[in-house]
């Protein structure tokens, strides 16, 4: 992936193909993209898994770009760079006055979007890419070696982990204790083949608990659950 993967895009387009070409563009420049075709659907990602960007089309069904972009600003704050048909100056004034950081029109040149996007995230102060995970992680007396994708215990035993407690414990690790929202943790485990919903989820962290050594533990230590957000590692990483 590429160094901006760690930025969170969220495309709302009701037209299928150009929301297809946007999602696709820029995923292949390395950001993480979640698509919605409406208010309700952007209302339903922002909840999940905050956007640091939201390229928002104006003419939308029921709410339009202008209605949600005042309702986004108040309540989260992601940049917004307008992606509309409508080219009329009073429509970019407008635009720009509710708070959007930049205004194009379609269709859009990606090379000049890609450009766009990344100075508006620039000057918004988006984090800097995290240095690469070393090759193994020690956190509370385990290590994680990530090339093998073995887990060893503080008692020098080896842990099988399957490809959904895997593709959790590498995620978790790559926060490096920061909270990892559901949403991105169950794309996760689909791009990973795995069952990738809110009730595999519960049940693949548990197994994974049960593992760490905290089965059954009212208060665990190491893979903590932060309300209505995610899970983050809670051990100081070695």
């Amino acid at each position: 992936m590429g160094m901006d993967a760690q930025h969170h895009v969220l495309v709302v387009e009701d037209e299928p193909v150009t929301r297809a070409l946007l999602v696709a563009y820029l995923e292949r420049a390395g950001y993480r993209v979640s698509p919605a075709v409406d208010g309700d659907a952007m209302r339903a990602v922002l909840r999940d898994d905050p956007a640091e960007l939201i390229l928002l089309d104006i003419g939308l069904p029921g709410e339009d770009g202008f209605e949600l972009a005042s309702s986004t600003r108040a309540a989260s704050g992601p940049g917004i760079i307008f992606v509309t048909r409508r080219a009329d100056i009073i429509d970019r004034v407008v635009g720009l006055e509710l708070g959007g950081d930049d205004y194009i029109v379609k269709p859009p040149d990606m090379r000049e979007l890609l450009a766009r996007v990344k100075a508006v995230l620039r000057r918004r102060g988006a984090p800097p890419p995290p240095r690469p995970a070393p090759a193994v992680q020690r956190f509370a007396g385990f290590s994680f070696d990530r090339e093998r994708r073995s887990l060893v215990s503080p008692r020098g035993e080896v842990i099988a982990l399957t490809t959904g407690e895997m593709t959790i414990l590498i995620a978790l690790l790559e926060a490096g204790g920061r909270v990892v929202p559901r949403g991105e943790i169950i794309k996760a485990l689909q791009t990973a083949g795995a069952n990738g919903s809110t009730r595999s989820l519960h049940v693949l962290v548990h197994r994974l608990r049960a593992k760490l050594g905290e089965g059954g533990a009212i208060a665990p230590r190491i893979l903590l659950t932060v309300r209505h957000v995610g899970y983050r590692i809670a051990a100081e990483l070695e």
